[in-house]
């Protein structure tokens, strides 16, 4: 069965896919995971050039962790660095290998996450930031790193305060942690706006050495969350795995951390339309997209929440 024919300088080809006649012609894929061929469809790629940078963006679709080979089709000459938009740091110490078709990288990718890869000539002259965050954003790092040598449990007894202007208590104490639409409390099922969580913990001396890193880790959090802990920001956590670094300020002995939740109107324009007798809390032409049958959204920090410390 005849599947080509030359026509001038040139082929064509019928009754074949792009990728086997690619594979005929001992063209390589301008990007692979290796031994994954069935998870592609939800491991993605953007492919550009600059004049002196190949830039990949590298996507996870899955609401899972993905440990990844990845080989880039580049100048195996080229070195490579790992950009994150979300926090803008970059990773120059990436571990890679040249091989036959160009450069392999192992890839850590959190869930639904997603990395610039820029291969260049060379690393000189930019932002240094953030080389030592590498635990925290998963970028690249060693199998045996970073594995959790004890954790403190963080999911009971928090003292949380909501905005009294928008329907919610000024105090209240949180047994575990638990969506604010599985409380029965009217003034939290129905809130919509910012919550203020608190409470102490204690660190031993022994958990602070230097080889430790430290994270605050929240099983689920809805919508977006701003850390504090000893009163230092440590930065907003809005994608999963929800966690946030906060390895400089952690003391020995007691601590304070204040976990700052913001969630959307959803669920205060539904306890507007549910009340209908009571003066609303909302003002706004949104509603004509609910009724009082809408449905709750999950809110605030849900489930487990510890700090883990790592090697």
């Amino acid at each position: 069965k005849i599947l080509s024919n030359n026509y001038g300088k040139g082929t064509v080809y019928w009754g074949k896919t792009v990728k086997q006649v690619l594979e005929e012609l001992n063209i390589p894929p301008d990007f692979e995971v290796k031994g994954m061929d069935k998870v592609h469809h939800h491991i993605n790629y953007i492919h550009r050039r600059s004049e002196t940078e190949d830039i990949y963006f590298v996507s996870n679709s899955s609401p899972a962790e993905e440990e990844l080979t990845c080989i880039f089709r580049v100048d195996r000459n080229k070195v490579p660095e790992i950009w994150d938009a979300e926090t803008g740091l970059i990773q120059r110490d990436v571990e890679y290998s040249r091989v036959e078709n160009g450069i392999s990288i192992e890839l850590i990718m959190d869930p639904l996450a997603s990395r610039f890869v820029v291969f260049s000539d060379k690393s000189e002259g930019m932002n240094d930031a953030g080389l030592s965050y590498d635990l925290q954003f998963g970028f690249n790092h060693m199998k045996d790193a970073g594995e959790t040598r004890e954790s403190i449990d963080l999911t009971d007894n928090w003292d949380v305060s909501f905005d009294p202007e928008m329907g919610g208590p000024d105090s209240y104490k949180l047994e575990k942690l638990s969506s604010w639409t599985d409380i029965e409390h009217e003034g939290i099922k129905y809130y919509s706006g910012k919550a203020s969580y608190s409470r102490e913990f204690s660190v031993g001396e022994e958990s602070l050495s230097n080889d430790t890193e430290a994270f605050v880790v929240f099983e689920d959090i809805q919508e977006m969350a701003r850390v504090f802990v000893n009163g230092n920001d440590c930065g907003i956590v809005w994608t999963p795995p929800y966690k946030a670094r906060i390895t400089p300020y952690l003391e020995s002995g007691t601590n304070h951390i204040i976990v700052e939740v913001i969630n959307n109107w959803n669920n205060r324009i539904v306890g507007d339309m549910r009340n209908p007798d009571k003066k609303p809390f909302t003002s706004t032409n949104a509603k004509a997209r609910f009724d009082e049958s809408s449905p709750l959204l999950k809110s605030g920090l849900i489930g487990k929440a510890e700090i883990i410390f790592t090697n």
